[in-house]
């Protein structure tokens, strides 16, 4: 067989439970600036998840392809809302808040989903004696958020791309070059100061030296910045 192709698609359910202090309905003001309580009322979050892989190969030719992508949607999607005090605010039990405090809170909320779709491809450099492997990505994501009895989302993406460069020179020569770059976006809609925007660069050299009396050399040079 020279080539093969092969698809799998598959859906499954889970479940998230909310913890024993996510359901206790105590106020909990050991720290008077950020305070903290259950929610007796949470309910559990259901996560729905929808996944395809492709994969494909020619041995002829030595290439590969592989391809992949999830989407999950949550019902229930357990978060944690916020509350910030603007004058003295009296809590049950009779605990209060002073202005510029703040309260936290377990809740449900809707429109949770999320997509992360993946493709490489792989091909041989005969020229060089090497394989030169191709890859990209998207991630996004959409988080329901809420502040101040006020409900929005957080919507995220990250697109990456790159590509290893791997030898085959010899047994005695061995290296690997690579190099990934991600560009980053995030907006929230009930607070735009935590919008961002950024690029992450990584890359990476490897090289292996064996002699034919057993002497090795390792060589391994990494990093990444931000812009």
């Amino acid at each position: 067989m020279t080539s093969g192709k092969n698809i799998n698609v598959y859906y499954r359910a889970n479940a998230n439970t909310p913890s024993v202090s996510q359901l206790q309905d105590v106020v909990d003001n050991s720290n008077s600036l950020l305070l903290s309580t259950g929610n007796p009322d949470l309910r559990q979050q259901v996560n729905h998840t929808l996944g395809s892989r492709y994969s494909a190969t020619n041995a002829v030719k030595a290439t590969s392809f592989f391809a992949s992508i999830f989407t999950q949607l949550s019902q229930d999607y357990i978060t944690t809302a916020t509350f910030t005090a603007r004058r003295d605010t009296l809590l049950a039990n009779n605990v209060s808040m002073k202005p510029g405090s703040q309260l936290s809170k377990p809740v449900n909320l809707s429109g949770y989903a999320s997509t992360r779709l993946f493709l490489t491809y792989g091909l041989p450099v005969k020229k060089l004696k090497s394989n030169i492997n191709i890859n990209s990505g998207l991630n996004w994501s959409r988080m329901p958020g809420q502040a101040n009895d006020v409900q929005g989302f957080s919507n995220s993406y990250t697109i990456t791309a790159g590509a290893v460069f791997a030898s085959n020179i010899s047994q005695y020569v061995d290296f690997t070059l690579s190099y990934t770059g991600a560009f980053s976006t995030a907006k929230n809609s009930i607070s735009p100061d935590l919008n961002s925007k950024y690029v992450n660069n990584s890359f990476g050299a490897q090289c292996n030296l064996l002699s034919k009396k057993g002497w090795f050399i390792n060589t391994d040079l990494s990093g990444q910045y931000y812009s």
